[in-house]
C-alpha cells in the first residue's frame, strides 16, 4: 500500500477493507460532527455497515471510479478525501473530504486534495475537478478556494437533513486553471529548494580524489534537525552525530572514495512556510576499494527561516 506524508506526523494512504474496524472508530468520533454535511450513507454505524462502506468503494476503486483516502495523524485515522467520482472518459472528477474536529485547523484536507488533484491532471491526464458542498459548510467552501476553484453556481434546495433542505454550492477548477496558479505561485520557493537539496547531495560528494564536504549539511539544517535511516535498520541522529563520522568516512583518504549520490525522480509540495520532498536517489563509490552502490527513498522536510529555506528533518530507506 502507498503512503503520501503530508507532514512530518500525517499521512495519506488508501482507505481499505481491512481498515473496516478502525473506520467505524473513527466515525463514532466523528459523526455528529460531519452528519449535517455528509450524506447519510456514508455515516457507518459500526464494523459491518464500514465494512461494506468500504467495499463499495473497492468496487468502484477496480472499476477506475470513485476512490477513498484516509487521513492518519500518528496512528490514529483522523479523515480522508475521496474521488466521489472519477471518469477519465469524459476527463472529470468530483472530491470530497471529512474530518474529525481534533485534525481540524491543520490543513491537512487541503494538501490531502491537492495529491488528488495532482493526481487527476498530472497523472491521469483528467481536465476538470468538481467539489460540491453544503451552503454554510464554510470549512469545506473555503478548502475549494484555496484549491483554486472557482465558485460557478447554487443549486438551490437539493441537499435534505434533518426534514429541511439547504442549497449546494458547486465549485470546479480546470488543470489549465490549477497548472498556471500553482507554478506561478510556487516557482520561487521551488527553486530554492531545488537548489537546497543539490547543495545537500553535493555535501557527500568526494569524487575525483576529493575530500567531501558534508560539514556544510550544518548550514543546510536547522540546529535542531533530526535524521532518521529507516531501512533496512533503524536509527536516529542528531545533526552532529550524522555529520562528524560522515566527514570521516567521505575525507580524502577515507574509507569511501569516488562517492556521489543523486535524485533520480522527485515531488515537491510547498504549503506556506513548509515544504516536504519525496524522492528516489542512487549512489556509486568504493568502499575499501570494492564497489559501493545501491538506491533507495528519501524524504526531506523543510521550513521557512529568516535567512530562506532549511532542512528540518530527512530520512532514507535503502532499498538496494
Amino acid at each position: 500500500m502507498f503512503s503520501y506524508r503530508l507532514r512530518d506526523d500525517a499521512v495519506l494512504m488508501p482507505l481499505e477493507v481491512q481498515h473496516a474496524a478502525e473506520f467505524a472508530a473513527h466515525m463514532d468520533r466523528a459523526r455528529e460532527h460531519i452528519r449535517p454535511w455528509v450524506g447519510p450513507g456514508f455515516l457507518s454505524a459500526d464494523t459491518e455497515s464500514a465494512r461494506a462502506l468500504l467495499l463499495r468503494y473497492a468496487e468502484r476503486n477496480a472499476a477506475d471510479g470513485g476512490r477513498l483516502f484516509g487521513i492518519w495523524l500518528g496512528s490514529t485515522l483522523v479523515g480522508g478525501v475521496m474521488f466521489v467520482s472519477f471518469d477519465a472518459a469524459s476527463g472529470t472528477c468530483e472530491l470530497g473530504c471529512w474530518l474529525e474536529p481534533s485534525a481540524e485547523g491543520r490543513g491537512l484536507v487541503t494538501a490531502a486534495s491537492r495529491v488528488l488533484l495532482d493526481y487527476a491532471f498530472a497523472e491521469r491526464g483528467l481536465y476538470r475537478a468538481e467539489w460540491k458542498c453544503r451552503s454554510g459548510n464554510d470549512r469545506s467552501s473555503a478548502v475549494a478556494r484555496r484549491l483554486g476553484m472557482t465558485l460557478e453556481g447554487t443549486l438551490r434546495g437539493v441537499w435534505p437533513f434533518d426534514g429541511e433542505r439547504y442549497d449546494k454550492e458547486v465549485w470546479a477548477v480546470l488543470a489549465s486553471d490549477i497548472e498556471s496558479e500553482w507554478q506561478a505561485e510556487n516557482a520561487e520557493d521551488k527553486a530554492a529548494i531545488d537548489t537546497l537539496t543539490a547543495e545537500f547531495f553535493a555535501a557527500f560528494d568526494n569524487r575525483d580524489g576529493g575530500g567531501a564536504d558534508v560539514g556544510r549539511i550544518r548550514r543546510l539544517m536547522i540546529p535542531e534537525g533530526v535524521i532518521v535511516v529507516a531501512g533496512p535498520s533503524y536509527k536516529t541522529y542528531t545533526v552532529e552525530e550524522f555529520v562528524v563520522p560522515r566527514e570521516e568516512l567521505l575525507a580524502a583518504g577515507g574509507r569511501l572514495t569516488e562517492f556521489s549520490e543523486w535524485e533520480t525522480e522527485e515531488r515537491t509540495e510547498v504549503s506556506g512556510n513548509v515544504a516536504s520532498r519525496f524522492g528516489r536517489y542512487e549512489k556509486y563509490g568504493l568502499f575499501d576499494g570494492e564497489v559501493y552502490e545501491g538506491s533507495g527513498t528519501k524524504t526531506i522536510q523543510f521550513v521557512r527561516m529568516p535567512e530562506g529555506w532549511r532542512i528540518s528533518a530527512f530520512a532514507w530507506h535503502d532499498q538496494s
